[in-house]
């Protein structure tokens, strides 16, 4: 029987920590699966929240939908794309209320990113009041924002031309990177003799390659292709989803958010009572309030030690024997590890869910090959079908498979 005078909490206490906990807890996994919801970003200007007219959310969303890794970036943008990755500058201008370009940090880009996607700067959206997340109006903006964001990145001998007519589908040169774009709206294209360009008709270059020292830095003359305005039009989006999966590496893609007002430095403190971190910090708070109560009000002898755990081999053969003896069917464990092992790889490569099992072991077995998988899981099922070796060896072989396979390593 239980000594209650050794308990550290009273009957009472106990509950009291149990009806803070679970709910806090709860609270919690929501705000976690939530994300985002709990803290909107808004706004109406050319951003990756933004669903106006020249937002860029629709355009972020068919990235994550394609399976690129994308992420939003709200500070060191350049520094996070590394080499191997790819940085995206959408439209780099603070919205009309967070003041004008950042030529330094936008100047910084060109330090630390190697590659840059960058879309020039075209509208200038007026949020409607009271402020809904639409904008009223768009004005057109000047055309030296765009030639400042070119010189700011080091980009020199460049024309911007913005033209009175529209653009349709025929006309264009896309080199086989996608299909033609349709610009309806004042096209803006750029051109000169330091643009290689890509995708371009006989009046400019609607997407071309610049190099500014050891930077590559592709343009984007006309942002319409990659907001509601023309995300939808000809092959506007797969122009801008093929350009960036042919200059991105192994590394991420990273969507600058700083450029247009929106940094925001990590800060542990900051984040502990902002959500979802503020339920565990409220819940924190509360439980340590309790344990002071109990520790100034139950003065009682701290608990006896808890005996050590046994030693020596003694000890090991008989937590060994107790295993086996509620797991004895070695074989029948390696039977629904290798099952639970192929479902993991199948989900972690993105196999579509519509194939069979034909079609699936193809899919990985191209996997297999691109890995220089040493050890193939048809031979390693075909032994654990006919029970070839131990289970125990089986099991490993299955683990190193599947390691390397999702992970890279051995």
């Amino acid at each position: 029987m239980t000594d209650r005078t050794r308990l550290p909490f009273s009957r009472r206490t106990s509950i009291v920590v149990l009806a803070v906990a679970i709910p806090s807890f709860v609270l919690f996994l929501v705000a976690l699966v939530m994300g985002p919801e709990w803290a909107p970003v808004e706004s109406t200007g050319s951003t990756s929240w933004s669903s106006s007219a020249v937002g860029h959310h629709a355009f972020y969303e068919v990235l994550r939908e394609l399976g690129l890794p994308v992420q939003r970036s709200r500070f060191e943008s350049a520094k996070r794309a590394g080499e191997e990755g790819v940085l995206l500058l959408l439209d780099p201008w603070p919205e009309w209320e967070r003041g004008v370009l950042d030529r330094e940090q936008l100047g910084a880009s060109i330090e630390k990113a190697r590659t840059i996607v960058v879309a020039l700067p075209k509208w200038q959206g007026v949020p409607r009041i009271p402020d809904d997340g639409w904008v009223a109006r768009l004005d057109l903006r000047p055309v030296r924002n765009a030639l400042d964001v070119l010189s700011t990145l080091g980009v020199g001998d460049v024309e911007v031309n913005r033209l009175d007519h529209a653009l349709p589908e025929t006309g264009w040169s896309t080199q086989g990177i996608s299909p033609p774009p349709v610009l309806e709206d004042s096209p803006q294209l750029i051109r000169g003799p330091t643009v290689d360009p890509w995708v371009s008709c006989s009046e400019g270059t609607l997407v071309g390659e610049v190099r500014s020292g050891t930077n590559r830095i592709v343009v984007i003359a006309d942002p319409d292709v990659l907001t509601p305005r023309g995300l939808a039009k000809g092959g506007n989006a797969a122009l801008v989803v093929r350009t960036i999966e042919h200059v991105r590496g192994d590394g991420p893609v990273i969507l600058d958010e700083v450029l247009h007002g929106f940094a925001l430095e990590p800060n542990i403190w900051r984040a502990l009572f902002r959500m979802p971190l503020l339920t565990l910090t409220l819940h924190g708070l509360l439980l340590g309030a309790v344990l002071l109560l109990a520790s100034w009000v139950r003065r009682r002898p701290p608990l006896p030690p808890p005996e050590p755990p046994a030693r020596g081999a003694t000890a090991l053969l008989e937590q060994a024997t107790g295993l086996l003896a509620r797991h004895g069917d070695a074989w029948g464990a390696a039977d629904q590890y290798a099952h639970a092992a192929w479902l993991d790889v199948l989900k972690g490569l993105r196999v579509p869910k519509d194939f069979d099992r034909a079609a699936a072991a193809r899919w990985v077995e191209t996997r297999e090959e691109r890995h220089a998988v040493p050890d193939r899981f048809a031979t390693i099922d075909q032994d654990r079908r006919a029970r070839r070796g131990s289970a125990i060896a089986l099991a490993r072989r299955i683990h190193l498979w599947k390691e390397t396979l999702l992970d890279g390593t051995v």
